[in-house]
């Protein structure tokens, strides 16, 4: 009982020190006994030099007959008086809520001050509720930390209303994606009544994504009890899917460099486009060695020959037609709903049946600023591109004409390419021809000068004979006596002459050996 009596006046001091309403207890001649810090605050005095004095010494004599009277008058309410004090004339509330018992206990506000307060907390209030961040505060002495304040901006933020939201746990907005290591720290930040910050992924009410920028403060009391956590919500999925889309940028842009196929490289692109604009359905279209083709994604709800007809509509209602590609310089075409524009009744009706709004359609140009293509993205909402739309878009389009760029130089080069092989291969056979050639000539010349090899043969062996004939013609002729010997053949021309008796017959050798027998006189017909 006694322990009890004692928890009662503790808890009695501490409001009595800390609430900010003045509180004085007075005896019944008007003498303070006990003073809180906010009473010497509005009278001006020290608490501790209120204790024990006249209340009716402390003020000015306007303001002891306002006391007077109120200390007369049985009446509890506020009652707002101008109260001359020690630093000047205020507004003062002041209630008596006990005059009994040789006692008295009053009440003073300070309306200066007290309008202000609630002004502030307007203000604030206004704030909070003006902000684009989510703002929720939670019980932390509940045990499922249950929302008891959220402003509009969580509501504009998830497509709940302020009534779905309070009084649940902010859990709900993780929806089943609970497998997030940001949620530990979350927790774990909770039980140990500290301050956390992530980013992780939540839903709205319709169940589109959307990564949240969570910043959680603990709030506790004057005794240091934790009483509420406080979370600050920023939606930051824009910058989040600037942050992927350059992963995303980056590796297509690497298998660009490794010369994939085009088609897969535009796959790519077109997945990027569509998880990034809502409801969209992209296409390409671009010229490859004089074809027309086109990427599609290959998950959208719309078959293949009907995107070929929509898009060849679109591009022909802009005037592009195939064969002026490269050609023109082209600007964007952004058409929020077809059927408020004027365009072929062929384009209206294909819309209509494939259940597309509007389009946005882009030239794609080279880096030599010719016409590789045309990038178009079509909507089943009447949409108009914001600035993050603009500023992906523009870096999707730079993608693809790299992409075109290089596929068309790869084009080349593997053209280029095959064409060297052919003549590398013609000219391969011509050489081998020609190598047959030579080695044909090269037998023959080998087989002609081993024919002429053996005709020199031949012809030394007769040289070697005929100077051994003439060795033995020599040796006959001198050893003939006074004699001459003349050899001729069967042409009658002389061929060797040798002996003593030639200057007898007038006849020399060296002018007559190479001649025939008529052309020398001893041998005429009248002396043989």
């Amino acid at each position: 009982m006694i322990e009890n009596q004692l928890l009662d006046s503790a808890i009695l001091h501490s409001i009595f020190d800390s609430t900010s309403e003045g509180i004085l207890v007075t005896d019944k001649d008007g003498r303070v006994l006990q003073a809180n810090n906010a009473a010497a605050l509005i009278l001006g005095i020290k608490a501790k030099d209120l204790e024990q004095q006249l209340l009716g010494d402390l003020l000015p004599q306007h303001g002891k007959k306002i006391l007077s009277r109120l200390l007369k008058n049985e009446d509890n309410k506020f009652k707002t008086q101008l109260l001359q004090t020690k630093i000047g004339l205020q507004d003062v509330e002041i209630k008596i809520i006990d005059h009994k018992n040789e006692k008295c206990i009053l009440l003073l506000r300070d309306v200066l001050l007290n309008k202000y307060k609630q002004s502030t907390i307007h203000v604030r209030n206004m704030a909070l509720e003006a902000t684009s961040n989510g703002i929720v505060i939670a019980d932390a002495r509940s045990p499922d930390l249950p929302i008891v304040y959220c402003n509009s901006g969580l509501v504009k933020m998830t497509g709940y209303s302020k009534e779905e939201i309070l009084n649940r746990n902010c859990r709900f907005l993780q929806a089943d994606d609970r497998d997030q290591k940001e949620i530990k720290i979350i927790k774990t930040a909770v039980q140990n009544g500290r301050a956390c910050r992530v980013v992780f992924r939540n839903y709205r009410k319709d169940g589109t994504l959307f990564w949240n920028e969570l910043n959680i403060t603990p709030v506790y009391n004057e005794a240091q009890e934790l009483c509420y956590f406080i979370g600050v919500q920023n939606d930051v999925t824009a910058a989040k899917q600037e942050e992927q889309n350059k992963d995303r940028i980056r590796d297509i842009l690497e298998i660009i460099t490794k010369a994939y196929p085009i088609e897969e490289i535009g796959q790519e692109i077109l997945n990027v486009i569509k998880e990034n604009l809502e409801s969209s359905i992209p296409a390409i279209r671009f010229l490859d060695q004089g074809k027309t083709k086109w990427l599609l994604s290959k998950n959208n709800s719309i078959a293949q020959d009907a995107m070929h007809s929509m898009v060849n509509l679109v591009l022909d209602n802009y005037g592009i037609k195939s064969s002026k590609e490269g050609k023109h310089r082209l600007k964007e075409e952004i058409i929020e709903d077809v059927f408020n524009i004027k365009a072929q009744n062929e384009l209206k009706g294909l819309a209509q049946s494939l259940n597309v709004k509007g389009y946005w359609s882009y030239p794609i140009y080279s880096s030599e600023k010719e016409l590789l293509g045309n990038l178009i993205v079509f909507h089943k909402q009447t949409v108009k591109p914001q600035t993050f739309e603009n500023i992906f878009l523009a870096d999707m389009i730079k993608l693809i004409s790299i992409a075109l760029d290089n596929h068309r130089n790869n084009t080349e080069l593997q053209r280029s390419k095959k064409k060297l092989i052919q003549q590398a291969k013609e000219l391969e056979e011509r050489v081998r021809e020609r190598t047959s050639e030579v080695t044909s000539t090269i037998q023959k010349l080998v087989e002609v000068n081993l024919s002429l090899e053996d005709q020199i043969k031949e012809t030394k062996e007769a040289e070697n004979k005929a100077i051994q004939s003439r060795a033995m013609l020599s040796a006959i002729a001198q050893n003939l006596p006074k004699g001459a010997l003349v050899v001729f053949n069967s042409d009658y021309e002389i061929v060797y002459v040798e002996g003593e008796e030639l200057k007898h017959i007038n006849l020399v050798k060296e002018e007559v050996e190479g001649k025939t027998i008529d052309e020398i006189p001893f041998f005429s017909d009248h002396q043989i």
